[in-house]
Parts: C-alpha cells; structure tokens; sequence
C-alpha cells in the first residue's frame, strides 16, 4: 500500500439548500443580541473556558486594553462590544474571589460603544450592571455614576415623547 493509498479521500458534501428560509415577520428589522447567560451555560456544560477569575484567553484582562484601543480605531464596534462583555465578566469573576473592585474602564468604554451605536438601552444597562459592583478607587466610579444619571434622564425624556 503507497503513501497516496492511505490518504483519505474528501467524502462527499450534501448540496445545500438553494436559498435561505426567509425571516418572520416579527424577526425582520430586529438586531439579534447575543445570549450570555446562555454561553456561559453551555461553556459550563461543555468545559469551555478554563481561565482564572481575572482572565480572557489567558491573559488578564488588563492585558486586553490595546486590543480594545485597536479596535475602537478601526471602527469595528461590534467586535469591541464582544470582548469588553467578556472583560466586564473577567473583572467581576476576579472582584468576587479578590473582594477588590471592578475595573471601570471596560463598562466606560462599553457605555461610550454603545451611544456611538445609538443603543441607549444597552448603554443604561451596562452603567446600571457597574453601579451594583463593588467599585475600585479613583475618579472613574463617579463619572460613571454621573454618566448613569444622564443616560436615565435621557431615557425618560425619550419615552416622554
């Protein structure tokens, strides 16, 4: 038997289908959020992520602030929006077993992501999620907690209209 004989040959794919099923009515024009109660469950289940409280992919979350930087200057929010999710929970995992504060950086940059994005409610969100953590020291928590009240007076005007 050579070499070529024992390489396995591709196995045939089924073709696919010719085109997409099509949207539902109530599915059209709504922006699918991502479920992170939901992949943290399965990441459970499944032995998903195996980092220390504190880390994404191995490294700390302080080490991620120029990828965040990065990707906020090449306009790709949506990539920045995910892994500042993941962030927001590596620095809560770590205040939770430290008993330090959170980092605020990740939850400001979320807020400021979020407004360039025009998603108010996410914004409000994310600033209502920092104001229930234990804060660290510095400047930050009380511009973030002014930044909260804003975002609800804004909110409240919006839908006064």
């Amino acid at each position: 038997m050579g070499f070529w004989d024992s390489i396995k040959k591709p196995r045939a794919q089924k073709p696919m289908a010719s085109k997409p099923p099509k949207p539902s009515q109530e599915a059209k024009g709504k922006r699918l959020e991502p479920n992170w109660e939901m992949a943290r469950e399965v990441w459970k289940r499944d032995g998903g992520p195996t980092d220390p409280p504190g880390y994404y992919k191995g490294k700390h979350y302080t080490d991620w602030a120029d990828t965040v930087k990065k990707l906020k200057r090449e306009d790709r929010l949506d990539d920045a929006e995910s892994l500042l999710m993941m962030l927001v929970d590596a620095t809560e995992a770590e205040s939770r077993v430290e008993g330090l504060g959170v980092a605020p950086l990740y939850y400001q940059q979320l807020a400021i992501a979020y407004r360039k994005k025009k998603e108010l409610d996410n914004e409000l969100e994310i600033l209502e999620r920092y104001d229930r953590q234990k804060k660290a020291p510095g400047t930050l928590p009380k511009q973030l907690k002014e930044r909260l009240q804003k975002v609800k007076a804004m909110k409240a005007k919006q839908e006064g209209q």
